[in-house]
């Protein structure tokens, strides 16, 4: 592995509690990139953290709520702040509670939405003003990695309203780019 490969380079991760997104914190940390571990789950993030330290990367961690503006501002500040700058985004925070169709109760349409949608274009939203702030690079292109679904394409009767998430941000991928 080329552990110099995103040396200088600055991410933030949300999601970054478990499963794929702690996976990636690590592994981008091992390839000499700085990391902000940004979940909700405090406990979970503060793991991955010290992990990646222990490893003899370079890592802090911030409890973020993707779905509340003010802690996007401020995980996107805490970056800054720790690191200096922020060129990586890996949006990668999602929520799924499956429910056939015509049974799902809205608070669970809500929060699926909530947490997916809206929550992918806050960060992202928060993550490009600081992008546009600091300058064009030529060196190292800021990077913004919003992660999807095979059910941005498809869609199964028991994850519809996950399904209608994941559309949303085909979307913003699109219209980002």
């Amino acid at each position: 592995m080329d552990t110099e490969r995103l040396s200088g380079k600055k991410a933030l991760i949300t999601g970054g509690a478990q499963g794929m997104g702690a996976a990636i914190a690590k592994h981008w940390a091992a390839q000499g990139a700085a990391v902000c571990v940004a979940d909700i789950n405090e406990e979970g993030i503060a793991k991955v953290a010290q992990e990646i330290r222990d490893a003899g990367g370079q890592a802090t961690h911030f409890k973020l709520d993707v779905t509340d503006e003010d802690q996007a501002i401020a995980a996107v500040a805490h970056v800054v702040k720790e690191f200096g700058e922020i060129n990586l985004l890996l949006n990668n925070a999602g929520v799924n509670k499956p429910t056939i169709f015509p049974d799902t109760p809205k608070e669970n349409y809500d929060f699926i939405m909530n947490v997916n949608a809206w929550g992918s274009f806050n960060v992202m939203k928060q993550v490009s003003k600081q992008m546009i702030a600091q300058g064009a690079r030529k060196d190292y292109p800021y990077k913004i990695i919003n992660v999807g679904s095979i059910l941005s394409r498809e869609a199964f009767l028991d994850v519809i309203p996950y399904s209608m998430a994941k559309h949303a941000v085909l979307g913003l991928i699109k219209g980002g780019a």
